[in-house]
C-alpha cells in the first residue's frame, strides 16, 4: 500500500486511456489514483444501481479504462441517459489534472512571504473523522479570505482555487474508501468573523470553488454546512444554493460552531482545527 502526497491511503496508479465509443474523444493519458475497493464492494454499489443505470456504466467503462464507482460518480452528475456527456466531461478532468498537476500533489513554487499569507489566509483540509452518517468531512475557512489584501501581498485567485483543488483530491480519496462513497462528504464552510460586504466581495471565489467541486469533483458532495455567517447569513445560503443548483442539503449554524455541530453532525470532540 502506498500515501498519497495528502496522507490518505491510495491504490496503485492507473494509465487511464482516451479511447472512446466512437474513436473520437481526445486521447488523453495522465496517472490517476483509483479509489481503493475490494471488487465485491464495487459489485454492491453496482447492484443499487437500476438495470438502465448499470447499462450506462458498462458503456462509460467500455470506453474509459475506469473503476465503477469513478463512474457512477459522472453519471450522476451528468445524467445516466447521457454516457457520451458524462465521458466527454471525464476525459476534460483527466486534461484538467494532467495540465493542473493534480496527481502529484505538487506544490507550486512561491515566494516565502507570498505562501505565508496564502498558508494563513486560506487552509482548506480533510479531516480526521467522519459524521454521524459516515461521510467523510473537509473543513474550509474562509474567515482571512480576503481578496484585495491578498492581492497586494502576491496571492491569486489561481493560488486559492489550486490549494482548493489539492484539498478536494483529499476528499475525493476519502470519499472513495468510506463506507458508502455515494453519500459523499459534509462541507464546512466556516465564516466566522466574516461581515456580509466581504462575503459579497468575495463571491467570486466562492464562485470559483464551486465551480471546481461540480466539474472535476462531481457527486462528491453530500451536505453542506456554514458556520459563523453574520446575522443574514441566509443570503450566503441562497447564494450557494445557486451555485450548486439547488440539490445539496445546506445547514446554517449560528452560536457556537463546535458544540452545533457536535450535536447535529455527531462530530468527535475538538475535531475541528482551533
Amino acid at each position: 500500500e502506498t500515501t498519497s502526497t495528502h496522507g490518505h491511503p491510495s491504490a496503485s496508479s492507473m494509465r487511464l486511456t482516451g479511447c472512446s465509443m466512437d474513436g473520437d474523444f481526445p486521447e488523453v493519458l495522465p496517472e490517476m489514483w483509483t479509489p481503493p475497493r475490494p471488487p465485491d464492494c464495487m459489485e454492491e454499489l453496482i447492484s443499487r444501481c437500476s438495470p438502465t443505470e448499470q447499462a450506462s456504466i458498462n458503456a462509460f467503462q467500455r470506453s474509459q479504462e475506469c473503476d465503477a464507482l469513478t463512474a457512477i460518480w459522472y453519471l450522476r452528475e451528468h445524467g445516466f441517459q447521457n454516457v457520451r456527456k458524462a465521458v466527454v466531461a471525464f476525459q476534460e478532468t483527466l486534461a484538467w489534472r494532467r495540465a493542473q498537476g493534480i496527481d502529484e500533489g505538487r506544490s507550486r513554487p512561491l515566494p516565502l512571504a507570498v505562501r505565508a499569507a496564502l498558508e494563513r489566509s486560506f487552509s482548506p483540509l480533510v479531516l480526521n473523522t467522519v459524521d454521524r452518517a459516515g461521510r467523510p468531512i473537509m473543513y474550509t475557512p474562509c474567515s482571512e479570505v480576503n481578496l484585495a489584501h491578498l492581492q497586494r501581498c502576491g496571492v491569486t485567485m489561481d493560488m486559492l482555487v489550486y490549494r482548493y483543488a489539492l484539498a478536494a483530491e483529499g476528499i475525493r480519496l476519502a470519499v472513495g474508501q468510506a463506507a458508502d462513497p455515494l453519500a459523499g462528504h459534509l462541507q464546512i464552510i466556516d465564516c466566522t468573523g466574516m461581515s456580509l460586504a466581504t462575503i459579497v466581495r468575495n463571491a467570486s471565489f466562492l464562485s470559483a470553488m464551486t465551480a471546481i467541486g461540480r466539474k472535476h469533483f462531481p457527486s462528491l458532495l453530500g451536505g453542506i454546512v456554514i458556520v459563523g455567517a453574520p446575522r443574514i447569513g441566509e443570503i450566503l445560503v441562497n447564494t450557494i444554493r445557486r451555485l450548486t443548483r439547488g440539490r445539496d442539503q445546506i445547514d446554517l449554524i449560528k452560536g457556537s460552531p463546535s458544540a452545533a455541530l457536535l450535536q447535529k453532525f455527531g462530530l468527535p470532540r475538538n475535531a475541528l482545527p482551533p
